[in-house]
């Protein structure tokens, strides 16, 4: 596919889509550690306002899902009257759209009630990290620690008591998801896995996302011992 031309005012030119053919996505949002977003020709996409990054992040959490805009700004904005609280997400959310710009009506479906992230053009770093393609392809797995880096949707914390309640839910729910895939991977490495190398990265990525696990420390001792690393 011939390269397309790179900006048009200033802004993405979105790419024609081929069906026979894998697409890269259009942008790339990182919710781990400090949030960013950017288009595939590198620009940055991310909104400046934290209640409109907090949205953002709400629609990458809950993507293909069509997420009613009074629930939102319900979260986001508790203790105003409710069209207050309306008009507020109105203003945060053409904030994200213009941060977008042509790429806009690619990634968001918009209606009068609801707002949808489309899950086609993006690519998300927590999603990312729990798909199973990320194990199940050996040259993702050394990506795995530096995307856990982080927590989730990181400084977002005290826009509202009802947000943080929120995101305490999705934290939690995303750290035991996780935990969860990377004790998996590491027993099955413990039980076929004759490699002391590759069993010492396994464990070191489950120390790295959990520094007090236990097993995973016992694991990376015998597999140091293996390789002739005993000082380690």
């Amino acid at each position: 596919m011939s390269k397309i031309v790179a900006f048009r005012h200033g802004r993405d030119v979105v790419p024609p889509r081929r069906s026979n053919e894998p697409q890269p996505p259009l942008v790339r949002i990182h919710l781990l550690g400090s949030m960013s977003a950017t288009s595939y020709l590198g620009r940055d996409v991310l909104p400046r306002g934290k209640r409109a990054r907090a949205i953002l992040g709400m629609l990458c959490l809950e993507p293909s899902v069509r997420m009613p805009r009074g629930r939102v700004a319900a979260l986001l904005w508790e203790r105003v009257p409710d069209l207050q609280a309306r008009a507020s997400f109105r203003q945060a959310f053409r904030e994200i759209m213009l941060a977008l710009g042509d790429l806009a009506g690619e990634v968001i479906t918009v209606d009068r009630e609801t707002i949808q992230l489309n899950t086609g053009p993006c690519w998300i770093d927590a999603r990312a990290v729990l798909s199973p393609d990320t194990l199940s392809q050996p040259s993702l797995r050394s990506d795995l620690v530096e995307l856990c880096k982080g927590e989730l949707l990181e400084g977002l914390d005290g826009l509202s008591n009802t947000f943080d309640q929120w995101l305490l839910g999705e934290r939690t729910r995303f750290n035991e998801r996780l935990r969860v895939l990377l004790e998996t991977e590491l027993k099955q490495a413990q039980g076929s896995n004759p490699d002391a190398s590759e069993r010492a990265e396994i464990a070191r990525r489950l120390i790295a996302f959990e520094p007090t696990h236990e097993g995973a420390s016992r694991i990376l001792m015998r597999a140091l011992a293996d390789i002739g690393e005993r000082a380690q």
